[in-house]
């Protein structure tokens, strides 16, 4: 089965994973968006990456699937859905597949795929760099 991420520890703990599983306390309400860090932006222009995004591209949604002869269910937000189903187009095959193929192919050159989900965003991100958007 295909080992996928969650943050569910976020928000029934108030912690955040970070490496080695270890959880890192969130700042409290009153911490957040002050400090040296807001000081130094102030008066300066964001880049406005998030907020001249549609929400929906940050909805999670989850796609259930066979990879490898088994099962199993992928849980991505919808920005990576858009490019995997626009890479599976592409190439010819349900994204379903596609996925499959991607799972076998890190299998073969890794011999492992723990952390599948992170895998596939990054290969969004890869493709994204070589391939211009369809439209």
């Amino acid at each position: 089965m295909v080992a996928l991420s969650s943050f569910r520890d976020e928000k029934s703990t108030g912690l955040l994973p970070i490496g080695g599983g270890r959880p890192l306390p969130l700042p409290r309400p009153d911490e957040r968006g002050g400090g040296r860090a807001a000081s130094r932006l102030k008066g300066r222009a964001m880049c406005k990456v998030l907020t001249s995004q549609s929400p929906l591209h940050f909805r999670k949604a989850s796609r259930s699937m066979r990879i490898a002869g088994h099962s199993t269910t992928v849980r991505l937000e919808e920005a990576f859905w858009q490019v995997l189903d626009e890479m599976a187009r592409r190439e010819g095959l349900s994204t379903s597949r596609l996925i499959s193929v991607l799972y076998e192919e890190a299998l073969e050159r890794h011999g492992a795929a723990p952390n599948f989900a992170s895998l596939l965003r990054t290969v969004c991100l890869l493709y994204r760099g070589m391939i211009p958007p369809e439209g």
